[in-house]
């Protein structure tokens, strides 16, 4: 029985090597570094940042906090330039969510 555990690792990693195709792990490239100040998110309920590609796929999609310093934007994808999209949600008090969109 204490030889089960052993045989169920080594089956394991067959079937991990046999799914490999070739390919290895899509190498991760910075796009970007956005150092915030400390009022950045002013009177904001939420913030996210998102970089897109020129046909508008999404390369990397942050969520900034209070407590958010420093944030780098990266993607899996080969890109020459990228859009930088800033999304802000604020609350009215009993009136209304008004959402900013800065590009």
């Amino acid at each position: 029985m204490k030889y089960a555990s052993c045989i169920g690792v080594v089956v394991m990693f067959c079937f991990l090597m046999a799914c490999d195709n070739g390919e290895g792990t899509p190498q991760v490239r910075a796009l970007l570094t956005v150092n915030l100040n400390a009022n950045f998110m002013e009177s904001a309920k939420d913030k996210w940042i998102l970089a897109t590609s020129e046909t508008g796929e999404v390369l990397d999609v942050k969520r900034l906090t209070e407590a958010t310093t420093s944030q780098m934007l990266e993607t899996t994808r080969p890109v020459s330039t990228f859009d930088l999209t800033i999304i802000s949600v604020y609350d009215v008090p009993s009136a209304y969510t008004f959402y900013s969109i800065e590009t």
